[in-house]
Order: C-alpha cells, then structure tokens, then sequence
C-alpha cells in the first residue's frame, strides 16, 4: 500500500500529524508513507522512522510545484491525504496519481466559537480531524502520542546551564506566530522577579527584541538564560527535557512539548484551547485570557496589519495569577514573599 500525506506547513501543524503517521504503520506495517512539506520545515519529520521518501517544496512558485509533481511522476498511490487544504496541497494532490482525502478545516465552526461561544465543532482537537480524515484506513482515534523530536545535547547549551549547580530550571517559550498569541514583555518580567527560580528563554530570532528587554529588565540577571534563536529544534527538546516546567504561548514549543513527561503550562489569549490546536497532552495546564468580543471581532475579520501591537488579550492574564499556577505546579512556596 502506497500512502501519500501532504501538510507543507506550519511548524506544530506538521508535528500534529505524527500520531497519524504511527497509527498508520501500526497497522500497515508494510505501507509505503510519502510525506509532501515546505523544505524550511524538514528538521521536523526528516528522521521520522515511518516515513519512506520526504518531497519538499522549496517555496510557492507554481515552477516549484511542478518540479515537485515530476518527481512522483511515475508512483501511483492507493490514498491521498491532504492535512492542509490550500491552494497548493491541492495543487500537489491533484497532481499525484490516486484516491484524494481532504482534511475538514472546520473553517465555519471555528470562527463562530471565536465570536460567540458557542462550540458545534465536530471534534475537539485537529489530530482528531486527521484522523477523521483517514477514516477510509478503518484506523480509530486511539491514543497515539506526539512523536518525539530526538533531544540533541549541545556541549554549549550545558555551558550556559552550569551557573544553574543543577537547579530545576523553567523553560520559558516566550514567542508566538502573532502578536496577540504572546505575553507581554512586563508580565514575564514581574513574573521572573516574583520566582526564585532559574529561567531559560526560548523561541526563535524574531523573539530576539522581546528576550533582550525581558534579560535587560529583571532584577537577577544571572537568572535568566537568553537562547531565544541560538537552538535548533532538537537542541530545544533537549532542554524540554531537561526542565523542571516549560511555560508555552500558543506555538510550535508547545506542541513540541506535548511529547515529553514534564509538566507544561499554556497561555492562551485571542485564540481558545478548544478550536483543537491545544497540547496534545492530557495533563497539559491551561491560563485562558478573559477576552472581550471585539478583541475575537478583530482577530477573526480584521488583518493583523491593521491591529494595535500592543496585545490587549494577554495583557488579561495577570503576573499574580501566573506566579501562583506556576508555585502550584511544581508545589513549591515562593521564598522571596
């Protein structure tokens, strides 16, 4: 059996499908699984061991494309299942040779539960959707984890850590696709002053601006470790695993997360953990910010261009109320009160 999965992007989007790729094997072990995705996402699932053959994308060119498509000219699959649904995973797929599935995007649904509340989402997480999906395999839910990213240990990141002597330390993910996804700079700040514990920051290099006013603002700066940029994805799942908590904006660390036994708190604010796109994880703390309609309004129908920069919806999630999550997670008592 020849099976072709198409998610081009985003980062935790790509990591989602992994539990589908595991059930497929476990019950096709001898299924053929092509896997189509953005080549600048290939750390991901390029060592995934159920995978037979990665065909990336090297950027939206409709030439691109093409060069894709003659690749796998010559293959014929019995499934197509497209976990994207845009423009050019339909492109791919009508391109490929085979039966095509399409993932339920739900678009309607999501956007409604945003505005009013009121949930007639179909099924409560996007992992469940691609499994809907791929219903025609004859393959349940179950209850497959997040494949885990192999934790690469970095002799300079170990470096850093050394002026810890071995403390716990919290991971801190501090960035997130948009604006209205991430925490405020003097949140964290008062946060990090309020604990009497080791921070390391992480997160990509556009989070870089945010982690130097946080590294520049706190009062023990020997405390917070900055490597917002400075790791590789598997060089951050080694640090997850490391932690004692890893604190996560609505993101790719947060997926990422999911797949490791350590606890994990996530911060939500224009978005909501029941449009499916949570932790995978059923021990996954949760901090939802109290947002007010017209902060969805805008997130739904405004573009981002044109929103004020300032998130006003994390600024809802009090540093006082996420010292004492983070106290009550770990069980411990805040010495410096």
């Amino acid at each position: 059996m020849r099976i072709a999965i198409i998610r081009l992007s985003s980062m935790g989007d790509i990591l989602l499908t992994t539990p589908i790729l595991t059930a497929i094997k476990e019950n096709f072990p001898d299924a053929s699984i092509d896997f189509f995705i953005k080549k600048k996402y290939l750390e991901i699932i390029k060592e995934n061991p159920v995978l037979n053959q990665i065909y990336t994308l090297e950027n939206k060119k409709e030439g691109n494309i093409k060069n894709l498509l003659n690749q796998v000219a010559n293959k014929k699959y019995d499934y197509i299942f497209d976990l994207h649904k845009n423009y050019r995973s339909k492109r791919i797929s009508k391109g490929l040779k085979g039966a095509i599935y399409r993932y339920n995007k739900e678009s309607i649904a999501r956007k409604f539960f945003l505005l009013t509340g009121l949930n007639f989402l179909k099924e409560t997480h996007v992992v469940d959707r691609y499994f809907r999906t791929i219903e025609v395999l004859g393959i349940p839910t179950g209850d497959h984890c997040i494949a885990q990213i192999k934790p690469t240990e970095s002799e300079k990141i170990k470096g850093h850590l050394a002026r810890f002597n071995d403390e716990d330390f919290i991971v801190w993910a501090i960035g997130g696709k948009h604006f209205t996804k991430r925490l405020p700079s003097n949140t964290i700040i008062k946060v990090i002053d309020e604990l009497n514990m080791p921070f390391v920051l992480v997160g990509d290099s556009s989070d870089q601006i945010l982690s130097s006013k946080i590294l520049n603002s706190v009062k023990a700066q020997n405390r917070v470790i900055d490597l917002t940029g400075k790791t590789s994805i598997s060089q951050s799942a080694w640090l997850i695993q490391k932690s004692a908590l890893i604190i996560s904006n609505d993101s790719f660390i947060m997926h990422l997360a999911s797949a490791f036994p350590k606890p994990l708190l996530t911060l939500w604010g224009s978005t909501r953990p029941e449009l499916g796109f949570s932790a995978y994880k059923k021990n996954a703390f949760v901090l939802q910010a109290q947002v007010h309609f017209i902060y969805r309004f805008f997130y739904v129908f405004i573009p981002r261009k044109w929103w004020d920069k300032e998130s006003k919806c994390m600024h809802r999630i009090s540093n006082t109320l996420l010292t004492n999550t983070i106290l009550s997670i770990l069980g411990k008592t805040n010495s410096n009160k």
